[in-house]
């Protein structure tokens, strides 16, 4: 198997004031533990003033970790330095709090990146809430079109990638990483699916804390994904304001791939399907936007 190195990036600030420290611990210890043996660890920490910053430099002089401390602009900037500081073919996300429960995991995807030429894989994740139960969450791509069909946390990605779709857009407080997943399918990157529970994801954060933002960001992310690729913004509020529900856009379909499962999913999840494979979704919030799109969106496998 090729060895290419792995970049896994973690953004930080105020570990010990926010009582994270031991989580922090944690998921250095699961990384540092993946039996992949080409892994830089990237901290980018956000001028951190309560001791997070010594704690940073007790595990970089282990030779665990690198890291930076600037003042960011959130988590996605955060991610954003962390990418362009990275010197690995592939990247991994790990929020400072969540970790890896399998030895293998990095190991696993890897190899069966490199055997499949793909860009970017992703796996099962197990939720841990903060009762301390856990719920096994199985990757499922017919949610691509309703919420994340699979957390960052169980993606790699190859770093070529992810400057070529312009990184996380820091636009999206919440939903950049949807942002991102929608746009590789979108492109048709080729993907494999790692069939493991290798990651641990944290319940809580702001994501958590104000359901009715999560939504809102989620709905905007996807506005921003499709848009661009069917029809303009402009186009389609104005189209909303003159109450249009359904339309049909004959050269739109070589955007997307077409696949059964999918076509039985949206079949009956809206049952209206037109004879090019089309359809259009009708998203009431602020304003109405119309999102336009073939069915299945689902790469290449």
């Amino acid at each position: 198997m090729n060895n290419p190195k792995v970049t896994i990036i973690t953004a930080t600030y105020n570990l010990i004031k926010n009582n994270r420290r031991d989580y922090f611990i944690q998921a250095l210890e699961s990384v540092h533990n993946q039996s992949y043996d080409n892994i830089e660890h990237l901290i980018i920490d956000g001028a951190s003033n309560d001791g997070t910053v010594e704690l940073l430099e007790e595990y970089s002089k282990k030779g665990w970790i690198k890291y930076i401390s600037e003042p960011d602009k959130g988590i996605y900037d955060a991610f954003n330095k962390g990418i362009m500081k990275a010197t690995g073919k592939y990247i991994a996300f790990l929020n400072s709090d969540d970790y890896y429960i399998d030895e293998d995991g990095i190991s696993l995807s890897v190899d069966k990146l490199e055997k499949n030429k793909a860009v970017f894989s992703y796996s099962n994740t197990i939720y841990l809430l903060q009762d301390g139960k856990k719920f096994f969450c199985k990757s499922n791509l017919m949610n691509l079109f309703v919420s994340t069909p699979f957390s960052h946390v169980s993606m790699l990605i190859s770093r070529k990638t992810l400057c070529s779709l312009g990184k996380f857009d820091t636009n999206f407080k919440i939903a950049a990483d949807y942002n991102l997943i929608l746009k590789l399918f979108i492109k048709k990157s080729k993907y494999v699916y790692i069939p493991k529970y290798y990651c641990i994801y944290r319940e809580g954060g702001f994501s958590c804390d104000d359901k009715s933002k999560t939504e809102d960001d989620r709905l905007n992310a996807m506005v921003n994904a499709f848009l661009p690729n069917v029809i303009t913004r402009k186009q389609a509020e104005k189209l909303a304001n003159n109450n249009v529900s359904w339309l049909l856009i004959s050269n739109i379909l070589n955007i997307f791939g077409v696949k059964g499962l999918f076509c039985y999913f949206f079949n009956k999840l809206h049952s209206v399907i037109f004879n090019r494979k089309l359809i259009a979704f009708r998203f009431s919030k602020k304003k109405t936007y119309f999102i336009l799109f073939g069915i299945n969106i689902v790469g290449k496998r």
